[in-house]
């Protein structure tokens, strides 16, 4: 029996964490076992983890688990938050070790943040055959599933969930060369990583598209929704994700703003949370959108809305593969995207939706076609039905690699 081990940072919602929950799925309880570590065990979808599955936390220092969580777009918000409780040796270790990392990274290419927390991580991944770093992003679980895969030789994957192979990826880029494949979830993910990484062996990255399940996509999808709103005559549009500036909600309500102007009876629905969940608010009532545009907060079932949409989109700066897409074609959705990463081998562009660029005008002018010709609308619903996003491949490939009983 196979023991495998992944590694992601948490649990909250998003696609990442969704798409772990459906990859532990496909593996049955009497093939292997399963265990999932967080960089904090946290987070909404928790309850979500099969029960055959054993999650656990990364055994370190507060005040390092902290630093991990929040080094990026939340460091601001941790450092008010502990000056807040006068907490005031950790405000000077926070700055401390951000300085210090950064010199790190100017004159040795070296993540010095890291580099401390692996020192202090107790847990050692000896006992399992298959370990993954799930969640990505150059972030601390692909540092550390590559020193733990290279101290007992390990058999190892990465993922990629982005399109931009940004300079965080270069600080650890030696850490790519340990593993035994990298999947990139769309093939836009796997050139650009290839174009920055040219001196690792490029057959070892491959495409490996997110899981989706239809059948459970579509019970979900028929069940009550958490909360009714009302639209009479107006057209109901969903957007769903995280409220952040990857996500490009401020496209979607500028797009709003010129909707209404035009006199477009519609009314968006914005599914999900995050650190821009502020200022999209404000946002809101400047526009004067409030009558028209919602923020609905985190939902661990969003699918009845999608399904009761007339369109759904997509308003990211980047991406690596959308799962919401996936969805929303699943469940027979016209689709208005930015162009992003995966988009092209989700959506036909002109057939099953529209593909613009980051742009108010474009977006608007094309969610104004699909409302106004209902038989373009319709012809773009038939086109998502014969649309083939199985992921029997995935599964496939997956069963193979790690060496799982067929």
């Amino acid at each position: 029996m196979k023991k495998i081990c992944f590694l992601t940072k948490s649990m909250n919602v998003g696609g990442v964490e969704k798409t772990l929950i459906n990859l532990c799925k496909i593996m049955q309880e009497e093939q292997c076992t399963i265990d999932i570590i967080l960089v904090k065990k946290e987070g909404t979808l928790l309850s979500q983890i099969p029960k055959y599955v054993t999650i656990s936390e990364l055994e370190l220092p507060e005040i390092l688990r902290d630093l991990l969580l929040n080094y990026g777009n939340d460091f601001t918000n941790l450092v008010k938050e502990s000056l807040s409780k006068k907490r005031y040796f950790k405000c000077a270790f926070y700055y401390l070790i951000k300085i210090c990392n950064r010199l790190a990274e100017l004159f040795f290419n070296y993540n010095l943040l890291f580099g401390l927390a692996y020192l202090f991580t107790k847990t050692n991944l000896k006992e399992y055959d298959v370990i993954c770093d799930y969640h990505g992003y150059a972030y601390f679980t692909t540092y550390f599933v590559a020193k733990e895969s290279r101290k007992y030789s390990k058999k190892s994957f990465s993922w990629i969930h982005e399109e931009n192979i940004s300079k965080e990826y270069m600080y650890i880029s030696n850490s790519y060369n340990i593993f035994y494949r990298i999947f990139g979830v769309s093939r836009e993910c796997v050139c650009n990583f290839k174009k920055q990484f040219p001196f690792i062996d490029q057959e070892k990255v491959q495409v490996l598209h997110n899981i989706v399940f239809k059948e459970e996509l579509l019970r979900k999808s028929n069940v009550p929704p958490e909360k009714e709103y009302h639209y009479p005559n107006k057209t109901f549009i969903v957007s769903v994700g995280r409220l952040s500036y990857q996500k490009g909600f401020d496209l979607a309500l500028y797009c709003a703003k010129e909707m209404k102007q035009r006199g477009i009876e519609f009314f968006w629905l914005i599914i999900g949370d995050g650190e821009e969940k502020k200022a999209l608010s404000e946002l809101i009532n400047k526009l004067e959108l409030s009558d028209c545009v919602f923020l609905h907060g985190n939902s661990n079932n969003p699918y009845p809305y999608i399904k009761n949409a007339k369109i759904y989109v997509q308003t990211s700066r980047y991406e690596g593969f959308a799962t919401t897409i996936t969805e929303a074609v699943l469940l027979n959705k016209p689709v208005v995207s930015t162009k992003v990463s995966g988009v092209t081998e989700q959506v036909s562009n002109g057939k099953s939706g529209y593909i613009v660029d980051f742009d108010e005008k474009q977006l608007c002018d094309a969610i104004e076609k699909i409302i106004v010709d209902g038989e373009l609308c319709n012809s773009f619903v038939k086109a998502t039905e014969s649309t083939n996003l199985d992921s029997a491949n995935t599964i496939k490939k997956l069963v193979e690699y790690f060496g799982l009983a067929k």
